[in-house]
């Protein structure tokens, strides 16, 4: 009776680890890199299974905005390094998010031309942000600003 109990009991630890290990997402191999600059966005996206959770170490560093189950838009807050963490149910991947500071002058200089203009509406607040096209036709951010409001009668 005690060697099918030690079996019984043998089984039901191998079978408890073998869920736990199917429930669990998969651990990375390796961390990956992703660079930003401060008061910068950048799209993130992540083809094939959609991810059910997302964690930011420190969202003072970079924080993080859903977009879709699989794009995220990562802005970058202050120079420094975060972990961030995209959770699906079969996959964990941990990322590094490296901050640098904004450089003081535009790598790339603005062609003469025309400026397009963007509203951006955040909590009843609103700004104009300007931006021309530089001489491999990016887009270059030209400065912010708030838009002249009407006057009120």
């Amino acid at each position: 009776m005690t060697r099918f109990r030690q079996f019984t009991a043998t089984v039901a630890v191998m079978v408890l680890g073998v869920v736990t290990a199917l429930s669990a997402p998969a651990v990375a191999a390796e961390t990956e890199r992703l660079y930003l600059t401060t008061d910068r966005s950048q799209v993130v996206v992540f083809p094939g299974e959609p991810f059910t959770k997302l964690s930011i170490t420190n969202p003072n560093v970079a924080d993080v905005s859903v977009l879709s189950p699989t794009q995220l838009l990562l802005s970058g807050k202050s120079t420094g390094v975060t972990t961030l963490m995209v959770i699906s149910p079969s996959r964990l991947r941990t990322f590094d998010v490296i901050v640098n500071p904004a450089p003081v002058v535009s790598t790339s200089a603005p062609v003469a031309g025309e400026a397009h203009a963007v509203l951006v509406h955040r909590a009843g607040k609103v700004t104009e942000h300007l931006f021309g096209r530089d001489r491999a036709e990016g887009w270059v951010e030209l400065g912010a600003m708030k838009p002249e409001e009407a006057p009120k009668k």
